[in-house]
C-alpha cells in the first residue's frame, strides 16, 4: 500500500468507528478546517486536505496514537496547493510553506522550479527527495548525478542563495540540525544553499555576528552551477562568477557526503566550521572546489577524504587561517582542455620589487588578473627567482604574503612575472596531514603550494611519469620560526614520489629518504671536510641549524645558483650579522676548535668577520676578504682561560659582512682537542702539513696558513695538490704542484713570489674531464693563506663532489714554520 492510500485508510477506520460524541467534535473539525491554498480544481485529493486540516486543527479531536501517528507523517508541497512538478511554473511558496511548517518534508518526484529564495522561519528543517533506479536521469545530464527531484532554481538576483539560514547572535541560541538528501540543485548562475552567513564574521571573531550552527548534513546531492572556464585574455583577466554552491558558515559536525558538484566559482566554502567531514564527493569545472577557512582565536579540523577533482581553473583545495586539515584518498585530475591563461602565465608589462618588502608595483592594473589568497607569482630578475602568494590586489598595487614567512632580498624596476593558477593544494593552514594523494595540476605546475608558517606532514603520494609535466611540491617561505620550535613550521615528507617532491635541501622541508630528481641542489653540509682524528663536528646552516638563528631577527636565507651548483645560504646585507646558536658543543672551554666559513660576496668583494661567542663574552677570530665564488675560511680557535674560569664554553657564533653583502651558506666546527698526528713528519712544528678535504668544482678552499713572523724572516714552501673525483677511486685527475716565496715588510707577511713547477691533467675514462687547480696566495696580518680552487676545463660542466689532498713542506728559510692546515 502506498503512503496516500495508507493516509485513506487510517481516515476511513477514523470515521468509521468513532461514534457519538467523538464523531461530532471530529466532524465539527472537519467542517471549521480551512482549506489549503488553491482549493478548487486543482485542489489536493481529500485524503491529503484531511491529514493537513487535522494535523493544523484538529487537536484534540482524535484519540492520541492517531495524532502521534500523523505528526510523525512527512509533509510534501503539494499539502499546501497545487504543484507543477514538470519545472514550467513556479513552487516557491509550496515548498517555502512545507518547509516553514517543522515537520520533515519530502519531494516526490518530478523537477520543481523555484523562482524566488525561500524565506525560512524555523531553525531546523529535513529536505529529502524521492529515489529512483540509477538508470532514470532526472536531470538530463550525463555527469552530475542521477536523481528523481529536481530543483530548478532561477531567481532574478543571482546573488541570493536559494536557502540561506542563519541566526544573528543577539537573536537566541544555537540552531540546527539541518537535512538536505537525495536532491538535485540546478542553480544556474546563483547561489545555491548558504547555512549561516560569511558576512556576519568578516571579523573573525569567536562568537562574533551570528549563533553557532549544529549538524547540518548534506548527503546524496548534486548541485549544479555554471561551468568555470579558466579562460583568461592576452592581458591575463579572468572572469570570475563569484557563485557560491554551497556555503557553511560556523556550522559545526556538519557532514557533506556522496554529493557530486559541477560548475561554480567555488562548490564548497567552510569559514569558521569545527569538525565538518567532507567524504566521498566528486567535483567537476569549478574555479576553486573546496574552500577551508579556519577564523578566531581557536583552530579548527577538517576532515576530507575520498575527494575526486577535475578541471579546476584556480586551486583545486584551499587551506587557510586557524585550520588544522586531515585530507585523505584524494585525486586531483587536470582535464579542463588547457585554456589559454590556465596553469604558468607571463604577465605583460614589468613589476618593480623591493628587497624587505612586501609591495609590489605592476605597470598595469592587476584587477582581474591577480585573486588574493590564490594566485601564485613567480618573480625574476634574471639573477634572482622568487615565488610568493597574493594577499591583496589593488589596481597596480599588489601586496603578497610575508609577515615573518618571507621577505624578498633584492629589488628591481623591471621584474617579470609568470603568473601561476591551475596548481593543487593549497596550504596556509596551521596543521595539515595529506596521505594517499594522487596529484594532478596544470602543466608544470607545483601539485602542493606550501606557505610556511604551519607545520604539514606528507605522505604515500604517487604520481604518473609525465602526464603534467614538472609538478613539483612548492615552499613559499625563507625565514626559520621562533626559538624552540625545531620541528614547527616544517614540511615532512614521507613515501612521497621524487616526482612530486620540494626540493629537498630546503631548510624548510624534511624529506624522508628521498633526494632523488634534485641532483643540482646544494650538497650538504658545508665542506664534508674529513680531517683524520677530528672527534667531531657541528654544522650550522640554513637546514641543520633550523632554530640555530639569532631570535629576534628571524634572518633571511635564499637559494643561490653559481656554476650550475645550488646552495641555501643566509643572506646577510652590509654592515649587518647574525648570530647562529652553537647547539650540543661541550661546556669546557679549553677546547681547540676549527671553524670553516663557506660563503661568498653577493657583488665583487666583501668583509668576512668572525667571533666565537660565550654566554657572557665574546672572541673575535678576524675579518677576511672574498669574491663573488663560493670560499671556504679557516679559522682555529681556543677560548681563552677566563671563559675556563667561568665554566662556559662556546654557544655560538657571529658572522658578519662589511664592504659588500655576503651570501652566508654555513659554519662547520671540528673538535681537535684530542686530534693525534698519526705521522711526525705531519707535525706542524716540522715545517710540513698536509690536509685532505671534498669541495665542489669552482669554489676556492682555505687549506692552509703559513705564518710569517715580524722578524723579516724569508722562506720558500713547496706545494703539491692533487683532485680526484670522490666517486671514483682508480687515479688522479689533476695534479700541480707550486714554490711560494714569501717574507715580511714593516711587520707584515708579503708574497716574494709564486710559481707553477709541474702540472698534469688527464682523464681516466670519457667520464673524467680534465680540471685544473688554482692557487692563490694571500697575505694577512699574520700569515699567509693559501686557497685552492679546482676548476673544470673549458667544454665541461660537472657538478660531482672531489677530494682534494694538498701538501705543503718549507724548504728554505731561516726560522721555522708553524703551518696550520
Amino acid at each position: 500500500m502506498d503512503r496516500r492510500g495508507f493516509i485513506a485508510s487510517l481516515l476511513g477506520w477514523v470515521f468509521g468507528n468513532i461514534q457519538g460524541a467523538v464523531a461530532a467534535p471530529a466532524a465539527a473539525a472537519l467542517t471549521e478546517g480551512t482549506a489549503a491554498p488553491g482549493a478548487g480544481p486543482n485542489a489536493p485529493p481529500p485524503d491529503r486536505l484531511a491529514a493537513g486540516n487535522y494535523r493544523a486543527r484538529g487537536a484534540g479531536t482524535l484519540p492520541r496514537p492517531v495524532m502521534d501517528r500523523l505528526q510523525t507523517l512527512p509533509l510534501q508541497p503539494q499539502d499546501f496547493g497545487p504543484v507543477d512538478i514538470t519545472g514550467r511554473t513556479g513552487c516557491a511558496d509550496r515548498v517555502e510553506a512545507a518547509l516553514n511548517s517543522g515537520q520533515p518534508v519530502e519531494l516526490p518526484a518530478g523537477i520543481y522550479l523555484i523562482e524566488r529564495p525561500l524565506r525560512l522561519s524555523v531553525s531546523s528543517f529535513s529536505l529529502r527527495g524521492a529515489r529512483d533506479e540509477r538508470g532514470t536521469n532526472a536531470m538530463g545530464l550525463a555527469g552530475p548525478g542521477y536523481h528523481a527531484v529536481r530543483l530548478l532554481y532561477r531567481p532574478a538576483d543571482p546573488s541570493m542563495a536559494m536557502i540561506s539560514i542563519h541566526r544573528e547572535k543577539a537573536n537566541g541560541a544555537a540552531i540546527g540540525p539541518f537535512l538536505l538528501e537525495d536532491i538535485a540543485l540546478d542553480a544556474g548562475r546563483a547561489n545555491g544553499i548558504e547555512i549561516g552567513r560569511r558576512s556576519l564574521d568578516t571579523q573573525m571573531v569567536d562568537g562574533a555576528g551570528q549563533a553557532y550552527i549544529f549538524r547540518p548534513v548534506i548527503r546524496g546531492c548534486a548541485f549544479i552551477g555554471a561551468r568555470a572556464t579558466g579562460e583568461s585574455t592576452q592581458a591575463g583577466r579572468l572572469e570570475r562568477s563569484g557563485q557560491v554552491l554551497l556555503s557553511l558558515t560556523k556550522a559545526f559536525e556538519a557532514v557533506v557526503e556522496d554529493c557530486s558538484f559541477y560548475g561554480g566559482d567555488i562548490q564548497i566554502d567552510c569559514f569558521a566550521c569545527d569538525v565538518p567531514t567532507i567524504s566521498r564527493v566528486r567535483s567537476q569545472g569549478a574555479n576553486l572546489p573546496l574552500r577551508l577557512e579556519g577564523a578566531g582565536s581557536f583552530t579548527v579540523q577538517a576532515r576530507v577524504d575520498g575527494f575526486q577533482c577535475e578541471g579546476w581553473a584556480l586551486a583545486a583545495i584551499q587551506v587557510s587561517g586557524a585550520m588544522a586539515a586531515r585530507i585523505t584518498a584524494i585525486r586531483l585530475e587536470m582535464n579542463n582542455g588547457a585554456p589559454f591563461g590556465e596553469g604558468r602565465l607571463p604577465l605583460p608589462g614589468t613589476v618593480a620589487v623591493k628587497a624587505d618588502s612586501g609591495i609590489l608595483t605592476f605597470s598595469q592594473s592587476m584587477e582581474g588578473v591577480l585573486f588574493a589568497g590564490l594566485s601564485v607569482l613567480e618573480l625574476t630578475d634574471g639573477n634572482h627567482t622568487d615565488h610568493v602568494l597574493v594577499q591583496a590586489v589593488d589596481g597596480r598595487t599588489v601586496t603578497v604574503i610575508t609577515a615573518d614567512l618571507f621577505r624578498f632580498t633584492w629589488s628591481s624596476p623591471e621584474a617579470r612575472a609568470v603568473r601561476i593558477h591551475g596548481y593543487g593544494i593549497l596550504n596556509t593552514g596551521r596543521e595539515v596531514t595529506l596521505d594517499g594523494i594522487s596529484p594532478g595540476a596544470a602543466h608544470d605546475c607545483p601539485w602542493l603550494v606550501w606557505v610556511a608558517g604551519g607545520e604539514m606532514a606528507v605522505s604515500n603520494c604517487l604520481a604518473v611519469p609525465g602526464s603534467y609535466g614538472d609538478i613539483h611540491a612548492m615552499v613559499i617561505g625563507n625565514r626559520h620560526g621562533d626559538q624552540g620550535k625545531e620541528l614547527q613550521r616544517r614540511a615532512v615528507f614521507s613515501g612521497v614520489s621524487p616526482l612530486l617532491l620540494p626540493d629537498p635541501h630546503h631548510p624548510l622541508v624534511h624529506a624522508v629518504g628521498a633526494t632523488e630528481g634534485h641532483d643540482d641542489n646544494a650538497r650538504a653540509p658545508v665542506t664534508a671536510s674529513y680531517d683524520e682524528g677530528a672527534v667531531a663536528r657541528w654544522w650550522l646552516t640554513p637546514r641543520n641549524s633550523i632554530t640555530g638563528v639569532d631570535h629576534a631577527s628571524r634572518i633571511i636565507f635564499h637559494r643561490i645558483v653559481v656554476n650550475g651548483q645550488a646552495w641555501y645560504a643566509y643572506n646577510i646585507p652590509a654592515g649587518d650579522s647574525v648570530r647562529l646558536p652553537a647547539r650540543g658543543l661541550p661546556r669546557d672551554a679549553a677546547r681547540r676548535y676549527r671553524m670553516l666559513v663557506k660563503c661568498r660576496a653577493q657583488g665583487q668583494t666583501a668583509q668576512v668577520s668572525l667571533a666565537a661567542v660565550s654566554h657572557s663574552a665574546r672572541v673575535g677570530l678576524g675579518d677576511r676578504s672574498v669574491g663573488s665564488a663560493i670560499t671556504v675560511l679557516t679559522y682555529l680557535f681556543q677560548a681563552p682561560a677566563s671563559w675556563s674560569s667561568a665554566g662556559s664554553g662556546v654557544n655560538a657564533v657571529l658572522v658578519g659582512a662589511s664592504g659588500g653583502a655576503l651570501d652566508l651558506i654555513g659554519v662547520e666546527i671540528i673538535d681537535e682537542t684530542d686530534l693525534r698526528m698519526a705521522d711526525p713528519a705531519e707535525d706542524p712544528t716540522s715545517g710540513r702539513a698536509s690536509r685532505r678535504l671534498e669541495v665542489e668544482p669552482g669554489m676556492a678552499a682555505e687549506m692552509f696558513q703559513i705564518p710569517v713572523p715580524a722578524t723579516g724572516a724569508a722562506g720558500i714552501a713547496r706545494i703539491d695538490l692533487t683532485a680526484t673525483p670522490k666517486e671514483n677511486s682508480a687515479g688522479p685527475i689533476a695534479c700541480h704542484s707550486y714554490e711560494l716565496a714569501f717574507g715580511s715588510r714593516a711587520g707584515l707577511p708579503v708574497v716574494l713570489g709564486l710559481r707553477s713547477m709541474r702540472e698534469s691533467a688527464y682523464g681516466l675514462d670519457a667520464k673524467s674531464p680534465e680540471m685544473d687547480i688554482l692557487l692563490e696566495a694571500q697575505p694577512g696580518p699574520d700569515a699567509i693563506t693559501l686557497r685552492v680552487t679546482v676548476r673544470f676545463r673549458a667544454g665541461q660542466n660537472d657538478s660531482r663532489m672531489l677530494t682534494l689532498s694538498g701538501e705543503v713542506q718549507i724548504i728554505g728559510g731561516g726560522a721555522t714554520m708553524i703551518i696550520t692546515p
